[in-house]
C-alpha cells in the first residue's frame, strides 16, 4: 500500500509540474533540430502582399526568404498559456521569444543580410493555440 501511495504522489507531482511548465527554454532551442522534427511551411509574398496572418494549434516552422534591408515585423495577438513564438535569423541564432503578454508581443528586426529566416510557433505541451501577423516592409 505504501508503494502505491508513493507512486501516486510521484505521478501527481509530475503531472502538476508539466501543467505549469514554461514555454520551451530559449537555451535549449536549435533551429536545425526544430526543422528536423517539426512540420514547416514557406511563406511567400506576392508583389501585392506584404503580410500574412498565422493562426494555429500545433507546432510549425515558417520560413521566410528576406533581403538585406527588409524590416521583419512580428506581432503576436494571442497565445495559449504556454504557447510561444520564436524568431531565428539565417544562422539559427534566436532573435526573440514572443508571447501575448504585454511588452513581449511585438518584434521588429532590420534584416542585416539576405537569406532564410525562421518563425517557430510552439503550441506548448498541451497544444495551445496562437495567432500572429508577419509583415515584411
Amino acid at each position: 500500500m505504501f508503494s502505491s501511495l508513493r507512486l501516486k504522489i510521484i505521478l501527481t507531482a509530475f503531472v502538476v509540474s508539466s501543467l505549469f511548465a514554461l514555454p520551451v527554454e530559449a537555451q535549449s532551442l536549435r533551429i536545425q533540430d526544430i526543422l528536423r522534427n517539426t512540420p514547416s511551411s514557406r511563406i511567400k509574398f506576392s508583389p501585392f502582399t506584404v503580410g500574412v496572418i498565422i493562426r494555429g494549434g500545433g507546432d510549425r516552422v515558417y520560413t521566410l526568404n528576406l533581403k538585406k534591408g527588409d524590416s521583419l515585423i512580428v506581432n503576436v495577438d494571442n497565445t495559449g498559456a504556454r504557447a510561444a513564438v520564436y524568431v531565428f535569423d539565417k544562422t539559427g541564432k534566436q532573435l526573440r521569444v514572443l508571447t501575448s503578454q504585454e511588452n513581449q508581443n511585438s518584434f521588429t528586426y532590420e534584416v542585416p543580410s539576405s537569406g532564410d529566416y525562421y518563425i517557430f510557433c510552439y503550441s506548448g505541451p498541451t497544444v495551445h493555440t496562437y495567432s500572429l501577423s508577419v509583415t515584411v516592409e
